[in-house]
């Protein structure tokens, strides 16, 4: 498992991580309209493999997607730390609410 530690006070940036031993490049971006947050997963050279993903708290992000074999073999999980937000507000991503990594490993042996 791996917190991925974000920035505050930016409503859009990027965030290279290892996941599964393969660089990724995650872009946040905060909807005022919507009031949530949206996540493109890139390869390490930018290259878009999923994007428009809202991030919903306790809810694994990537699941619908595991059909791309570009993407990490683990799951990305916006786990919320107090239990009252179904999606992260502002500023809540990165502090009320982790944005975690469970590998591949697991999440094979969570079957």
């Amino acid at each position: 498992m791996l917190t991925i530690t974000l920035p505050q006070g930016l409503a859009f940036y990027d965030q290279r991580v290892e996941l599964d031993g393969t660089t990724y490049v995650l872009d946040f971006a905060w909807n005022e309209r919507g009031r949530s947050w949206f996540l493109t997963v890139n390869t390490a050279d930018g290259a878009p493999i999923v994007s428009g993903l809202a991030v919903v708290s306790n809810w694994p992000l990537l699941r619908r997607f595991k059909y791309k074999p570009e993407l990490p073999g683990g799951e990305l999980v916006a786990v919320d730390l107090t239990g009252t937000y179904d999606a992260a507000g502002y500023t809540d991503l990165g502090t009320n609410v982790q944005l975690t990594y469970f590998t591949a490993a697991e999440v094979a042996a969570a079957g």
